[in-house]
């Protein structure tokens, strides 16, 4: 894998760090920093790849939450019709606040998707075309017909613009999680190597 392959660099890298601490002083002057330098160069530019990469992952974590919390909102909405009269008010409102809270995850969203789309990569790109198909298909839009019509005791509507929701932010989703390339969990290794990489290296200039 990448980070073994990054593991066994820095481990030659770190032989050659043991026996410029055996040499004299001027074969210490003399020790080759190059491949050091080199190496800590691509290792800091995995760990900035990686970042973003984990980044995506957790945007793709937002959309299946906005999507579970939907989905539960509008499961709660289609339940209304069966709540007795004295209840359904007051339910009501605590399904229309739960689907306001639903728009301000999208928005938010929204705003991060929009802040990774500019990073002008191929992970800006994936969260370019998700933005563009959520604004396309007028998601946005729906949050607030979806409000809208349960203010108004119309469930029926309400529940369609609901699952509209969901449709319409699932293939935005598949954009996003088609862009991850890397699994989030060998990923963090390789954060730590570029760090202890750079304490080998501050290690190294003070020779």
């Amino acid at each position: 894998s990448l980070t073994e392959l990054l593991r066994d660099e820095m481990a030659k890298t770190s032989e050659e760090l043991v026996k410029a601490r055996q040499q004299s002083l001027p074969h210490r002057e003399a020790m080759d920093r190059g491949r050091l330098r080199t190496t800590l160069q691509v290792l800091t530019q995995e760990r900035d790849r990686t970042r973003r990469r984990l980044q995506v992952a957790e945007l793709a974590g937002d959309f299946r939450e906005l999507i579970d919390r939907q989905t539960a909102v509008q499961e709660d909405t289609m339940r209304l019709s069966e709540t007795p009269d004295e209840q359904r008010v007051e339910q009501t409102l605590e399904v229309l606040d739960d689907q306001k809270d639903a728009r301000v995850l999208f928005q938010q969203l929204e705003t991060s998707l929009n802040d990774v789309s500019k990073w002008n990569n191929r992970l800006s790109d994936a969260a370019s075309k998700a933005l563009a198909e959520i604004r396309e298909r007028a998601v946005g839009q729906r949050f607030e017909d979806a409000e809208a019509e349960i203010g108004r005791g119309r469930l029926v509507a309400a529940a369609e613009n609901q699952n509209e929701i969901v449709e319409r932010l699932s293939p935005a989703l598949q954009n996003v999680e088609a862009a991850r390339g890397i699994d989030p969990v060998n990923a963090l290794p390789l954060l730590e190597i570029v760090t202890e990489l750079r304490e080998r290296q501050e290690v190294l200039q003070r020779l």
